[in-house]
């Protein structure tokens, strides 16, 4: 992790209405085996409501994996494209294509099982 201090003027937007899409996965037990998935747009809510309903839904058996839905217009040819900005976990039937993207699922195994509570 790297952090480093910031102007908070340097925006230009904000987005108080954020979709969330959850990846709900299950099986996957085995290393050649494949994850069944489970998708989900989620309005109204905030990214720790996302987290804990997401992980009441997988219990102690699946994994979760939740990503900001965001359309981004294309001046190239005028038309919205829909994009993911993963913000836990990524999609575990993928395979990882960078160190981090490992990581991020290597956090989520190590999260199954295990109740992350939030305030």
């Amino acid at each position: 992790m790297r952090v480093h201090e910031v102007d908070e003027r340097d925006s230009s937007w904000e987005d108080n209405e954020p979709v969330y899409r959850v990846y709900l996965f299950r099986g996957g037990e085995l290393p050649e085996s494949s994850w069944t998935t489970w998708t989900y747009d989620v309005h109204d809510a905030d990214l720790l409501e996302v987290a804990q309903w997401a992980q009441h839904e997988v219990g102690d058996s699946g994994l979760y994996a939740v990503a900001l839905v965001r359309d981004e217009h294309s001046p190239a040819d005028g038309r919205s494209h829909r994009g993911l900005v993963w913000l836990i976990g990524n999609d575990a039937n993928g395979e990882p294509l960078s160190p981090r993207e490992g990581a991020a699922q290597e956090r989520m195994q190590s999260l199954r099982g295990r109740e992350i509570r939030f305030g």
